[in-house]
């Protein structure tokens, strides 16, 4: 988190530099249903094991808060905060890591919390006809806790740096958007925080890219109130990490994190105000 003070403290000055005339505030809170299809691979491109969960299963919230300002000529600009809370079980269907078997020999439950936080800027300008375009930067963090048992804690974190460009169109209160978003991942890690033996190992992932596509559809109800659902979809890659040692019950092991690939879909229900 050190590492992203910075970025906060510069888009703080720019915001007081762009906002210094009217803006409004903007608060968002909505509910996210999520849906997980993970896989692990081996260097030989095996399936090694998966983590899969329906809308239901894992489920959290949203929110924002935005400084939102009208730069004339049908332009404006926002700056926001974003944070985003999923807990929940998913499927694992793998193997257990000592027991030299091979994908489906075990199957369980996992338990996952999501948190990913993120600062961003954004800049919007369409024409008459209601048709505009947006653009936009931020940087977030991302942590997934993820509990296969209680001797097996993994909590993955990266930063990202996250650039978007989108499309919308406005038609009387209804707003529709495209937009796309690629985050690049650094500082990537994951963290086993429990074993057999009561000690924690950290290996440096190779990579944590994801590339993102969110459908977002509003309606004003008031001049100040916005309801809209929005339809998400996540395209993640994990690189395999180095090779680190670790202990089962008294044996030394080498063990790395295993690349990976994830399809996740999120459905979001929320409410926007403005004041």
């Amino acid at each position: 988190m050190r590492r992203i003070l910075p970025f906060v403290l510069c888009l703080t000055m720019l915001n007081f530099s762009l906002f210094a005339g009217e803006e409004k505030v903007t608060l968002s809170a909505s509910l996210v249903g999520m849906s997980m299809d993970y896989r692990e691979y081996s260097y030989a491109g095996e399936l090694l094991d998966s983590e899969k969960s329906t809308l239901n299963e894992m489920i959290g919230s949203e929110f924002r808060i935005g400084y939102l300002k009208d730069e004339g000529n049908n332009r404006s600009s926002e700056f926001g905060i974003n944070l985003t809370l999923l807990g929940g079980q998913t499927e694992y269907v793998g193997s257990l890591i000592d027991s030299g078997l091979g994908y489906g020999s075990y199957i369980g439950k996992t338990n996952n919390f999501i948190y990913d936080v993120s600062l961003d800027y954004k800049y919007s300008w369409f024409n008459t006809d209601g048709f505009g375009v947006s653009t936009g930067v931020g940087l977030g963090y991302r942590s997934w806790r993820r509990e296969l048992s209680p001797n097996q804690v993994e909590v993955y974190t990266w930063v990202s740096l996250r650039p978007q460009l989108g499309v919308f169109y406005i038609y009387d209160a209804v707003k529709l958007s495209i937009i796309g978003e690629y985050q690049f991942g650094f500082d990537t890690k994951m963290a086993i925080l429990a074993n057999s033996e009561n000690t924690t190992t950290s290996v440096n992932l190779g990579s944590a890219d994801i590339m993102e596509l969110n459908i977002p559809l509003s309606l004003a109800i008031s001049q100040d109130v916005d309801l809209f659902v929005e339809y998400s979809y996540q395209e993640q890659k994990i690189g395999a990490s180095n090779v680190v040692p670790y202990v089962i019950n008294g044996t030394t092991y080498g063990i790395y994190e295993p690349e990976s690939s994830a399809s996740n879909h999120y459905f979001k229900l929320g409410a926007t105000v403005k004041f």
